[in-house]
């Protein structure tokens, strides 16, 4: 006999009714599985309510920014051509009192950092793919800079894009991000090692140049595109698991840009919301890689 479930889906009658339960037990479940459809149908009107509200007090939020943002380039008087604030290194102090966004930055960054003039954040809704109740959610976090000497670039965005069910914790199915435009030599993001190569045979000495990826906070305007399941099945279990700790990672950067950073900034700045944790990095932590020396041969043999 059918289950009469009105708003259960087929998938879901159909586990009910193979449950290897009595049918007194069965016609239970069957109650308990209308109450959680009911309960379904209030955490949707719930998370419906929730963004209207989140919008109704962003728009409040918003002239606030706007204010903030001028008083921080406030241009009757005159603001120093290394930094992008009237208050010298105001979004630099911000993000290296934040635990997340410390890590993140290493020390050339500062120099580029010192011209950051404003951090905002915009987020949107749309209803997600399939007929599930779904919705796409965009993070989009915009960091302008004031003229400098590293990028012609002057507005970078990096967009968060979620799927959310409205029932867990949103997932994060891709990034986009605006390519910077690095003036030459400037690219912090890469550097260029110069290894002298030593030929046993013949001893004579050649360079080799290659250019290799660094870490950097620049690395944050890095595109994300996931594997899809038939690429992720092909992976090896530590590429599996250094995937996760990407996505962990950049979930927890625009969790901190949002909630944190952009609306609590000054007490960022103050201290008032310093994290406690490492001292920032000191130059015996850097590494010079101007120049390698290794004794190999031209087969790579050392």
């Amino acid at each position: 006999e059918e289950l009469v479930l009105p708003g259960v889906d087929e998938s879901t009658r159909a586990a009910i009714a193979q449950l290897p339960v009595t049918e007194v037990e069965r016609e239970a479940v069957c109650k308990l599985q209308l109450l959680h459809e009911e309960h379904k149908s209030l955490e949707k009107e719930y998370h419906k309510e929730l963004r209207a509200l989140q919008t109704k007090y962003q728009q409040k939020y918003d002239p606030l920014y706007s204010e903030r943002l001028q008083i921080l380039s406030d241009t009757s008087t005159d603001i120093p051509l290394d930094q992008g604030c009237h208050i010298r290194n105001f979004w630099l102090t911000v993000l290296l009192n934040n635990d997340i966004t410390r890590h993140m930055i290493c020390e050339p960054d500062k120099q580029v950092l010192a011209y950051l003039q404003n951090i905002q954040a915009a987020e949107t809704f749309a209803p997600g793919a399939g007929d599930g109740g779904s919705t796409t959610h965009q993070l989009r976090i915009t960091f302008t800079f004031a003229e400098n000497p590293f990028f012609d670039s002057l507005e970078l965005d990096k967009t968060f894009v979620f799927e959310n069910d409205d029932r867990s914790d949103p997932v994060l199915i891709r990034t986009e991000v605006t390519e910077i435009q690095w003036k030459p030599g400037k690219d912090l993001t890469r550097k260029t090692v110069t290894r002298k190569q030593k030929n046993k045979r013949t001893k004579q000495i050649r360079k080799l140049t290659e250019t290799i990826k660094v870490e950097s906070f620049f690395n944050f305007f890095h595109a994300y595109d996931p594997p899809d399941e038939e690429e992720l099945n092909k992976m090896k279990e530590e590429e599996v698991a250094e995937l996760e700790t990407v996505m962990e990672s950049e979930y927890e950067a625009a969790m901190a840009f949002k909630e944190r950073i952009i609306p609590h900034a000054v007490a960022w700045f103050t201290g008032e919301d310093k994290d406690s944790g490492d001292e920032d990095m000191s130059d015996d932590d850097e590494d010079d890689l101007d120049e390698e020396e290794t004794d190999e041969d031209e087969d790579g043999k050392r």
